[in-house]
């Protein structure tokens, strides 16, 4: 199991990283797409490249979590993360994800 020191992060890095696991945890747990897209920007935007789906702007965001990418998920998902890599303004994660193919 992967562990992340958030002690050697500044404070602007642990907001951010505590920012991304509330949109995770929005997105994979609770799987409420009010409260995921609750964590963007003012003016998000999302392509998932290897479907070219998402949107542009909260409403577009929304509407797509909510009736297509969250609904989706299967009910048996597991992520682990492998590898939390985060700069001054972004975070790169790695993770595996399983789940039976039914």
């Amino acid at each position: 199991m992967y562990e992340f020191d958030v002690e050697r992060l500044s404070p602007e890095q642990r907001a951010m990283v505590a920012l991304w696991e509330s949109h995770l945890a929005a997105e994979f747990e609770t799987k409420d797409a009010d409260a995921s897209c609750g964590t963007m920007t003012d003016v998000p935007y999302v392509n998932h490249v290897p479907t070219i789906m998402g949107g542009v702007g909260h409403r577009q965001l929304n509407h797509f979590y909510d009736r297509y990418f969250i609904p989706n998920m299967p009910d048996d998902l597991e992520m682990e993360i492998i590898t939390r890599t985060v700069g001054l303004d972004r975070i790169v994660d790695e993770f595996v994800i399983r789940y039976a193919f039914s």
